[in-house]
């Protein structure tokens, strides 16, 4: 057992009027890009912004065609950014720790 375990400070998103901003806290088995925005503070129709990117929050993977990408909530309702049918870390080039705009919650 560990005599003095060291705790890790954890990404905590921040909600300011209509607007979140969060981080990447996890690339999946998948290639998907898990973020540290709680679901419940979004509603339908938010848009996220990761880096140059635009999307607005879907339902499921099925309501885009293969290939393109989308933001929607996983089973952990947490906000998360995919590619239907690829991996979006390598597709869109996303990274652990890169920053997500959230606004028009």
């Amino acid at each position: 057992p560990l005599e003095d375990p060291v705790r890790l400070a954890l990404p905590s998103a921040v909600r300011q009027g209509n607007e979140v901003r969060g981080e990447v806290v996890l690339i999946d088995r998948f290639g998907n890009a898990v973020t540290d925005v709680p679901g419940e503070w979004l509603t339908p129709g938010a848009r996220v912004e990761l880096g140059s990117m635009r999307l607005s929050v879907r339902r499921t993977y099925a309501d885009v065609p293969s290939g393109e990408a989308v933001a929607l909530i996983n089973s952990d309702s947490l906000l998360e950014i995919a590619v239907r049918d690829d991996r979006a870390a390598d597709r869109l080039g996303i990274e652990l720790g890169d920053a997500i705009r959230v606004v028009g919650l």
